[in-house]
């Protein structure tokens, strides 16, 4: 009996002695679980410490814009802090349709600006929101942006607008006068070196081609009245005509005369008869066209009798006793073929170059 419970109780102490042991390992192994997530906890928490912390973004934008439509890009300065990346800062647009976000950008090259670009914008008032944001914090500011037409391509031209084209302006800005659809030359050349050529307000008119011969014979019978027009085909009324010409330094038009023995002046007597005068917007005045200087100093060619086609060209620039062009007083051009012994009846034709202003 002793000896069973002597067995009895080595045994009991072995399987203690084993349960013992697994525990052991399985605390060892708790441990050294619980380490490395200990180590881990604070080893981020140790990096978290030991990184710089980021100051919040300072953002600052003064005043309002006032944008013309047909410049090729709009820059606007700000000033920002503690933004390293364009990815920093944001923009939205409360009307769209004025200028959509997707037109604006941002450089950090230099000083801060936002860039606009203008060509899928139209005319109206938005307000821009700016935001700056980094880790720390993000800031916003506003201000209106409004886009209006230019009162001429010479102001298109001084915001580095170069290239030719169809473009709107308004000529008394918020006034009465419709804003309208015209051609600005950027690179006029006509007048010749020493001229400006970039600028030039463009309009078109109802005699830019050869009008037809009128048999007219006696002094000024012919009346022929020119009538202005827009890119798109609208008659330009006076007012309109003298709100762009009062935004102007410059004035410039051409007139070309074809004739066949049909000429710009004649002597009778020591008198000499004007065939040809002119007469500019708003005056009844005839001015006959032999006393108009015209730049280049040349002679025109149509005051010859003498059976054979002729042209006279004519480039005047700044003669406001003429310009702009609105009548033209014609004649010398009513002799019959049988009268002038040819086969061809005295022809006097005319053509109105466009109207350039600056």
């Amino acid at each position: 009996m002793g000896t069973f419970l002597n067995k009895q109780k080595a045994a009991t102490v072995t399987e203690i002695g084993l349960l013992l042991g697994l525990i052991a390992i399985l605390l060892i192994a708790s441990l050294s679980s619980t380490g490395t997530q200990l180590n881990a906890l604070f080893g981020n928490v140790t990096n978290h410490l030991n990184a710089p912390l980021s100051e919040k973004p300072v953002l600052n934008i003064s005043g309002n814009s006032s944008i013309l439509l047909g410049e090729l890009s709009y820059t606007k300065t700000f000033s920002v802090q503690n933004i390293h990346s364009t990815s920093e800062l944001s923009v939205t647009s409360s009307d769209p349709a004025v200028i959509p976000a997707s037109a604006i950008s941002f450089s950090l090259s230099g000083s801060p600006r936002l860039i606009i670009n203008t060509g899928s914008s139209q005319i109206g008032t938005t307000t821009l929101t700016i935001t700056a944001a980094n880790t720390s914090g993000s800031i916003s500011k506003q201000f209106e942006a409004t886009l209006t037409y230019p009162e001429s391509c010479l102001e298109l031209s001084t915001l580095g607008n170069t290239t030719t084209g169809t473009y709107t302006i308004d000529p008394d800005k918020e006034g009465p006068i419709a804003p309208l659809s015209v051609t600005c030359d950027m690179n006029y050349t006509a007048l010749g070196n020493g001229y400006p050529t970039s600028g030039w307000t463009v309009l078109s008119n109802d005699h830019e081609d050869l009008s037809p011969d009128t048999a007219c014979e006696t002094n000024n019978c012919l009346n022929l009245s020119v009538q202005y027009l827009s890119n798109d085909g609208q008659a330009l009324i006076n007012s309109t005509i003298n709100a762009l010409i009062a935004n102007s330094t410059d004035i410039a038009q051409n007139f070309h005369k074809r004739c066949y023995n049909s000429i710009i002046t004649k002597e009778f007597n020591n008198d000499t008869q004007a065939f040809v005068s002119i007469s500019k917007i708003g005056s009844s005045t005839k001015v006959p066209l032999s006393t108009v200087a015209h730049y280049d100093g040349n002679t025109p060619s149509c005051n010859e009798n003498d059976n054979v086609f002729r042209e006279s060209d004519y480039v005047f620039r700044n003669k406001t006793d003429i310009l702009p062009i609105y009548r033209v007083w014609g004649g010398d051009s009513g002799q019959t073929a049988a009268q002038t012994g040819t086969d061809t009846p005295e022809t006097g034709q005319y053509k109105i170059g466009k109207l350039y202003l600056r």
